[in-house]
Parts: structure tokens; sequence; C-alpha cells
């Protein structure tokens, strides 16, 4: 598998690469997370098989989200650093994600990105993502409003599926935005 950007950081003078070793883990943990979901589909809840499936899925379901998540940082951080200079990188390295990807982008791009766009959406659909599992906060169900509390729920819940559907092709899209 090819690292999603065709820069070659492995000759760029940058040592410690770890962009692609994490978007070989986002590819892989994907598969992997669609895998258990093909598995558990089939089989009933009274199945012996469900629980440890679920539990397996419930692991899987975290990897893609966290680990394309520590690829668009790497790789953001690397751009940055190759473009720019390492006390550069360094100084913007303070910003998130998409401070770091506005910067970039505007330089290589002459122009700020456009924000309806699909890559600026799968990367905040990535984002937002990887900051509900990182920020994790439960919440009581046993104080206030049970139907408030069920409402907050799915919506993380949605948040996170959305993040697993982008956390691959985010990184793709980054490429493909970058490479034209």
């Amino acid at each position: 598998m090819n690292h999603p950007l065709r820069i070659p950081f492995g000759t760029s003078g940058r040592a410690n690469s770890r962009s692609f070793l994490y978007f070989r883990m986002c590819a892989r943990s994907l598969v992997k997370y669609r895998i258990l979901v093909d598995q558990i589909k089939g089989l009933s809840h009274l199945d012996r098989r469900h629980d440890e499936i679920a539990d397996q899925l419930e692991e899987a379901a975290v990897e893609p989200v966290i680990f394309g998540g520590m690829c668009l940082e790497a790789t953001l951080y690397e751009l940055t650093a190759c473009l720019f200079g390492d006390t550069y990188a360094e100084q913007t390295d303070k910003l998130g994600p998409m401070g770091k990807y506005f910067v970039v982008a505007k330089y290589m791009d002459r122009r700020v990105p456009d924000t309806a766009g699909i890559t600026y959406q799968q990367l905040k659909a990535l984002i937002a993502a990887r900051n509900l599992l990182v920020h994790h906060k439960s919440v009581s169900y046993l104080e206030g409003d049970i139907q408030k509390v069920l409402d907050g729920t799915t919506k993380q819940h949605r948040q996170h599926v959305a993040g697993i559907n982008a956390s691959f092709k985010a990184l793709v899209r980054l490429s493909l935005h970058f490479d034209g």
C-alpha cells in the first residue's frame, strides 16, 4: 500500500516519520471493522458468538478514527516542515488539524480551502469523531432527562460512525487535494 501523499517522506530528510505507519494502521483497522460489521449482521443476539463479536466490533470502531487522526496530524506536520521548515512547523503545531490544513492548503493552492468541499467535510468528520474518542465524557442517566441523554448518545454515535466512514477517505482526499 502506498502512502496517501506522493511526497516521499522517507527520502525528504525527515527522520522518525510515522505518517505512513498510521496510514497503514488506519486502512487495516477499517478493513477489520467492516469484516466484523458483516459478521455481526448475520448473528442473532441469542447466538453465543454475538457478544464476543460485539466486543471486538466496539474496539475495532475506535481504531480507524484514532489512526486516521494520527496520520492526519503526522502528515500535516511533515508537510508543514517540508514546505516551511521545522521552526515554522513547531509554531503551527499549536494549531488544530484544520488550522494546519488551512495553512498548507493556502500555501499550495494559493487560496483558502472550500469549507463546503468534500475534503474539508471529511477531515472535519474525522476530527470530530477523534475528539469524541480522545476527550470522551460519560453521562449519568440516573439524573436529569433520560430523553436528553439518549438524544446526546445517539448524536455522538452518529458522529463516531461518520468519523469511521471518513477515516480512510479523508486521508485519500487530502492526498488528492494536494496532488491535484
